[in-house]
């Protein structure tokens, strides 16, 4: 019998009352990664899966630990078919699970023919909706798994061969920080040859 796997998917907002001048650097410091890779790596694709899992009650402690530092936070089934990347704003968003994004399109938060790419593929198609199932059974609940701490120390899934898989869009753009070194390389690139053209004439005075 196959094992269930569910995965834990940072929307990328926050939830009411909170301000994201905490709550960023807080659940950076909870998933113990740098708080720059969190922004440039994982809020900039957001929504993304940050772990999947076949232990639920550690997810759901992980879920709980995020969602009280005031990060929006879901949990959802992970199905054979695999994960999706999707196009929003130009901009490819996740891995994600599929029922996330089923629930998404049927929701009307997504268009109907939103853009997807299957995790490792460069092929961009219109989203199939799945039929709607007769009945969703109920995940079976798995053994507890302390206080949801422990589950922190087995990683953070996203990781730099997730960003290698991402699929070719549009537009593809880095976070905030490479961005601001990619401009501050520029100007200096644009400088110095500046500099040089404007000290001629002021040599020939000299001279």
């Amino acid at each position: 019998m196959t094992e269930s796997r569910y995965a834990l998917v940072l929307i990328g907002d926050l939830l009411p009352g909170f301000d994201p001048a905490t709550t960023w650097p807080a659940l950076a410091g909870y998933f113990r990664i740098d708080a720059a890779r969190l922004h440039a790596e994982v809020l900039a694709r957001a929504p993304i899966a940050i772990k999947e899992s076949g232990d639920l009650a550690a997810l759901e402690a992980m879920r709980d630990g995020a969602a009280a530092l005031g990060a929006a936070i879901e949990i959802h089934p992970v199905d054979a078919n695999g994960s999706l990347f999707v196009l929003l704003d130009q901009r490819p968003r996740g891995p994600l699970p599929q029922a996330y994004v089923e629930k998404q399109v049927r929701s009307g938060i997504w268009p109907s023919n939103i853009q997807v790419a299957a995790v490792g593929s460069a092929d961009w198609r219109s989203f199939i909706r799945a039929p709607v199932p007769a009945e969703v059974p109920a995940p079976a609940p798995a053994a507890p798994a302390g206080n949801g701490f422990e589950a922190i120390a087995q990683g953070f899934d996203v990781a730099a061969d997730t960003s290698a898989r991402l699929p070719s869009g549009t537009a593809v753009h880095a976070g905030f920080w490479r961005r601001c070194a990619a401009y501050l390389i520029d100007g200096l690139i644009l400088a110095i040859p500046s500099f040089l053209v404007l000290l001629v004439p002021l040599l020939g005075l000299l001279v």
